[in-house]
């Protein structure tokens, strides 16, 4: 699945010199603290696992992965970002104490810049879902039970 959007900023006034956007992105429920679940950058390289935290520079595309579900989550923009990844947690009072407990990921791209002349500043970005990984193991196993 792949859905776009495209973000165009116009100032109204041709006065306005600077400006900041945010764009989020969140996945659902994956879980954290495993190795097999991890966010990975432009090239491929492992980020480190999903409640890790992450303010990063310049990029223009940043992924999750799920390996056990497989599930590939990426987030692509036309300009490039710094992007903040970090975890989304509820607490919970357990027999334990508290605890905190994985709900989701979220991975945001901040933008600072310069108003253009016309007073517009704009972006796309691309979020993918993919789960080709998920369907082929699906298959392997109805294959499998036939």
């Amino acid at each position: 699945m792949r859905a776009s959007a495209l973000v165009v900023l116009s100032s109204g006034s041709s006065r306005a010199k600077s400006g900041q956007s945010l764009a989020h992105s969140g996945s659902g429920r994956p879980a954290a603290g495993q190795d097999d679940r991890y966010y990975y950058d432009n090239e491929g390289r492992k980020l480190g696992q999903l409640q890790s935290v992450h303010s990063l520079p310049e990029f223009e595309r940043i992924g999750l992965i799920d390996e056990w579900l497989g599930i590939d989550v990426s987030l692509e923009t036309t300009v490039p970002a710094e992007m903040w990844i970090f975890p989304i947690e509820t607490i919970s009072q357990s027999e334990g104490g508290f605890e905190a407990i994985h709900q989701s990921c979220a991975m945001v791209p901040h933008w600072e810049f310069i108003v253009p002349e016309d007073g517009r500043w704009k972006t796309s970005f691309r979020l993918t879902i993919d789960t080709s990984a998920a369907q082929a193991r699906k298959l392997r196993e109805e294959a499998t039970i036939s």
